[in-house]
Parts: C-alpha cells; structure tokens; sequence
C-alpha cells in the first residue's frame, strides 16, 4: 500500500506543482504554495479525525466515508467550476511580473 500511495504522489505531484505555477504571478510565489501546503495539512488532519469521531460516536466506517464523500464531491465541484472559468491554465500566467535577471538588464 505504501508503494502505491507513493507512486500515485509521484504522478500527481508535478502535475500539482504545474498548475500552481501558473498564478504565482498574479499571487505571489509564497502564498500559492503555502496555502496549498496549508489546504493539504487540513485535509490530511480532518479526514482520520472524522473518521475516529464517527467510530467514537458508535458509527461505522460506511457512516465516515460516506461524510469524507462530501468534501470529494465538493472538491470535483470547485475543479469543474475552475475548468469552466479558466478553460486555458497558461492564460493566468498573463500577470506574471518578468524574472530578476531580466529587471537588471
């Protein structure tokens, strides 16, 4: 299991890291990542805790991944509305400032 978590992060990983990319020049470089870094400490703190309620509160894990459910079909909500409002990622790249090296010429 650990292998295959590990081989999906890679996959998934860069192609995290591009899309970020893209609005760091209207956001700023730091603040992108960092509430991406921020977005996926939450989540990965909330869902066992939701589960270890559920199963304190004599649930069942149908019960705690049926409520993890609801954040999923919000997450592929927001992804939808992104891919409607921003059908083409490279365009936020529009208000990227020009890179130091090119500041001093």
């Amino acid at each position: 299991m650990i292998l295959a978590e590990r081989i999906g992060r890679a996959l998934r990983k860069p192609t995290v890291e591009a899309m970020l990319s893209y609005t760091t020049g209207k956001h700023g470089r730091g603040w992108v990542y960092g509430v991406n870094t921020a977005l996926d400490e939450t989540g990965a703190t909330l869902g066992p805790l939701i589960i270890a309620l559920v199963l304190f509160f004599r649930g069942d894990y149908r019960t705690g991944y049926a409520l993890l459910l609801i954040s999923s079909v919000l997450a592929l909500g927001a992804l939808i509305v992104a891919r409607i409002n921003f059908p083409v990622p490279e365009r936020l790249e529009e208000g990227r400032t020009a890179p130091a090296r090119e500041l001093g010429r």
